[in-house]
């Protein structure tokens, strides 16, 4: 997608540079086995550990558009003098596209994938206009014949359209921020998959939160932590 956009603005005569993407230095993980609303304080501490506020002053969250995940930034993570920028996952938006191409024209059809290519193209460009305007046109178009699929399509025009802000990604891409959370999706699946779900394993919220809180700091090389407590504490 980075180089399919830097060859779209070359070709509309963008002077504009595009900036290296950021690598991570220090990738830190947090995990919260009870209710998502003691996340936020977890990350809180997590982040303050890492400078926020002391040696951060941008912050940049890239995740899905789920409402609860808009709750702990906006509850948690919009700080004075922080400047707190928020992306909607590249491929959690083209999702909802493709969502609205299979109630359309059914799953694995050519009709579905030529339709989608406009809006996908579009919303990578960050002509937003445009795929607002294709997604209300086929609400239309089908609202007597096929209302539910008229259903589909509404919903992802306003779901895009309380994130607009979140969906520039030339503007994000050029200078050098991740547009996908591929990095926190592979670490779910470390931790998850690798670690909590083996054959015969069975788990209370306490003992996961526990072995999780362990694996994290593995994850994060952060196990020198727990060794100095351990001796600390002996």
């Amino acid at each position: 997608m980075r180089t399919r956009l830097a060859r779209w603005l070359a070709g509309q005569g963008s002077p504009e540079q595009l900036a290296p993407p950021d690598q991570a230095t220090a990738v830190t993980s947090v995990v919260e086995t009870g209710a998502w609303e003691q996340f936020g304080s977890r990350l809180w501490a997590e982040l303050w550990e890492r400078g926020l506020l002391r040696l951060a002053h941008e912050l940049v969250v890239v995740a899905d558009g789920s409402d609860h995940i808009d709750q702990v930034v906006n509850d948690e993570l919009r700080l004075p003098g922080i400047q707190c920028t928020r992306i909607l996952d590249s491929a959690h938006a083209q999702q909802h596209l493709w969502a609205v191409s299979k109630a359309a024209f059914s799953e694995g059809t050519a009709a579905g994938r030529s339709w989608v290519q406009g809006p996908l193209t579009a919303l990578e460009r960050g002509q937003l206009a445009t795929v607002l305007e294709t997604l209300e046109a086929l609400a239309v178009e089908r609202e007597q014949i096929a209302p539910l699929v008229a259903e589909v399509a509404r919903k992802a025009v306003a779901s895009f359209a309380q994130r607009r802000a979140q969906m520039t990604y030339p503007r994000f891409v050029t200078v050098g921020y991740q547009i996908g959370s591929g990095l926190a999706e592979s670490a779910c699946k470390r931790f998850g998959t690798d670690r909590m779900k083996g054959a015969g394993m069975r788990w209370t919220i306490q003992g996961a939160q526990c072995v999780a809180t362990l694996r994290m700091f593995v994850l994060s090389e952060r196990w020198d932590e727990v060794s100095a407590y351990c001796r600390q504490a002996a």
